[in-house]
């Protein structure tokens, strides 16, 4: 029987790094004590000048040679000097050279003790940890070298130092390169380690780069929310070459082993990552090794689809309560939305959609003699700072704004179908008017009801992952299907941007990208849009059995310059059926 630790144990190795080697070869002559005193003043030169001195021994000629970290050394026979000694404390070289009244003080790094754990937690592969011992303490750097290499900065220092190693190529030896650097993160020294990693053995999608323009990408690697794998789910990270850069396993996890993230995962403000579970009905928030840092249990409700974090930390969550019923009386699925509280973990607030949205409205659907009925299927929430309310997407139904207390502000829909809510209000009055381009209303009745199109302006169909860009407007990923426009239309999903006033009751379409590629980009279900914060592109990844050009299926990530709707990014993944449900720009953060 296969022993159930095996996975956690690895072995050390430790390695004493000298800064730099101590077998150069003299770069000038012996100095004589006759020379003493040019010897000093070399000395002298290279301290004013910040040149630190990195390792010093003494031959079996009796010559002492002095290394500096700008890879010169100095030599000079044992008889010029009365003693070498190193100040540990203060981290100096104290010289005593004979026939001189001072004592010579010089900084003095010597040698870092360094240990090697690779894959330390057994579920990262593509991970190591590196101790590194110093004399006195300095900040620590790595970058790992490669076609798209990685690098980190820590921001403290310290002489006892754990590195968490992250960005690794797999079934490689990675050349790494540590860095030593003083308190203004200036390099005193850098030497290049070698991390030998495994083939990953894990089924992960074949991968294939077809547009990669660096110099407009936004930074970091794509976080792939994998639905390739099933229990458990297997995120993983893709650099701009295609490589898997970083990967979770939980396969050997005592808590998820059997994964199901469902949306998957994104990143806290602080860092880390986070995201709920179908297997435990919980939240999780977890280092970029894989470690459970926090969780939280969702009180007997069960989750499913998206959790997101809100300005105050707390989190707001897609849930199912299995006690909740519809009007006929079936039981529900999929239209709660909870707040939980992050240092508590109690529930501080709910939103019902039964009473707020119509629950009989069967025009996208009709599945109401289900038991239980998935009416809405919620599929996202996220938070709107402009007023503290929330706007969901129902993939079923629309996308709604709902205020704290679950009054409802409008609905981005076609206008067909809808009555009144349980409170009595008549949706209709909520529906958002459609604008054209130059800002007038557009009256006809068929593009209001959906039956058509107008050349500046679609509704959303099945829609997905919304977003609020910082102006205000809202994104998001636009499933389309066979049903849009309630009939037999071109297969197509898009991107797209919404400016809509609340006030007003109005919305204007401000952008698209899709529609023009066709089944290309088509994807009925699952798929993501994101806004990246630095270069304000647009991330478009259509996620489920997309057509690609060259006669495979799989998904698609695209980067997009939001002016120009050049593509400067894009990959195909090559798999059958749903491949990921979210796609991510984001930095590994050790």
């Amino acid at each position: 029987m296969k022993n159930q630790y095996l996975p956690y144990l690895a072995i050390f190795l430790s390695i004493t790094l000298f800064l730099p080697s101590c077998d150069k070869t003299p770069q000038e002559p012996v100095i004589t004590c006759q020379s003493l005193d040019k010897f000093i003043q070399d000395f002298d030169q290279k301290h004013d000048a910040a040149i630190d001195i990195s390792s010093f021994e003494l031959d079996n000629q009796d010559i002492y040679h002095f290394h500096f970290f700008d890879g010169s050394t100095i030599s000079l026979h044992k008889d010029c000097i009365d003693l070498v000694s190193i100040n540990e404390e203060a981290w100096n070289l104290e010289i005593y050279f004979k026939n001189t009244p001072q004592t010579r003080l010089y900084n003095y790094l010597g040698k870092a003790d360094i240990q090697i754990l690779e894959n330390p937690e057994s579920w990262n592969p593509l991970a190591a940890k590196l101790n590194v011992k110093t004399l006195r303490p300095v900040r620590l750097g790595y970058k790992v070298l490669g076609p798209s290499p990685f690098q980190y900065l820590y921001d403290e220092p310290g002489k006892d130092q754990n590195l968490q190693i992250l960005g690794l190529y797999p079934s490689s030896t990675n050349q790494v390169e540590l860095q030593i650097l003083d308190a203004n993160a200036s390099i005193l020294f850098s030497d290049t380690i070698s991390i030998q990693t495994d083939d990953l053995n894990i089924d992960i999608s074949e991968r294939k780069i077809r547009i990669a323009n660096k110099a407009q990408m936004e930074e970091g690697f794509t976080l792939v929310s994998s639905r390739n794998h099933n229990a458990p789910n297997i995120p993983y990270m893709i650099d701009a070459e295609g490589s898997v850069r970083w990967l979770l396993d939980f396969s050997a996890h005592p808590i998820l082993n059997n994964l199901a993230y469902d949306v998957g995962m994104e990143q806290l403000k602080n860092g880390n990552l986070y995201f709920g579970d179908w297997t435990t009905d919980a939240i999780y928030e977890i280092d970029f090794i894989g470690n459970i840092i926090n969780s939280w249990d969702l009180k007997g409700y069960d989750f499913h689809h998206n959790v997101e974090e809100k300005p105050n930390g707390n989190f707001l969550v897609t849930v199912t309560d299995f006690n909740s019923f519809h009007i006929n009386g079936n039981s529900t699925i999929e239209d709660i939305i909870l707040e939980l509280d992050r240092n508590s973990g109690d529930i501080v607030n709910i939103w019902d959609l039964k009473e707020s949205l119509d629950e009989n409205r069967i025009s996208l659907i009709n599945n109401l003699n289900n038991n239980p009925v998935d009416w809405a299927h919620t599929n996202a929430v996220i938070f709107d700072p402009s007023d503290n309310g929330i706007i969901v997407s129902c993939r079923t139904q629309g996308v709604a704004k709902l205020s704290e207390t679950n009054e409802l502000q409008w609905v981005l829909a076609a206008h067909e179908g809808w009555s009144d809510n349980r409170s009595g209000q008549d949706l209709n009055d909520f529906l958002l008017q459609p604008l054209d381009a130059n800002g007038m209303k557009i009256t006809d009745e068929a593009i209001l009801q959906g039956q058509e199109n107008h050349p500046d302006f679609e509704w959303s169909w099945y829609q997905h992952a919304p977003v609020l860009h910082s102006d205000g407007s809202l994104y998001l990923f636009d499933n389309g299907g066979p049903n849009r426009n309630f009939g037999n239309s071109t297969l197509y999903s898009r991107a797209v941007g919404y400016k809509i006033n609340g006030q007003e009751k109005t919305v204007q379409q401000i952008w698209q990208y899709g529609k023009e590629r066709g089944q290309a980009c088509y994807s009925s279900f699952l798929s993501d849009v994101d806004i990246l914060e630095k270069s304000n592109n647009i991330l478009f990844a259509p996620g489920a059995s997309v057509q690609h050009e060259d006669g495979t299926t799989g998904a698609k990530i695209i980067e997009i310059n939001t002016d120009t709707k050049e593509v400067i990014f894009e990959a195909w993944i090559i798999g059958s059926g749903g491949q990921l449900h979210r796609a991510e720009r984001m930095k590994l953060i050790p």
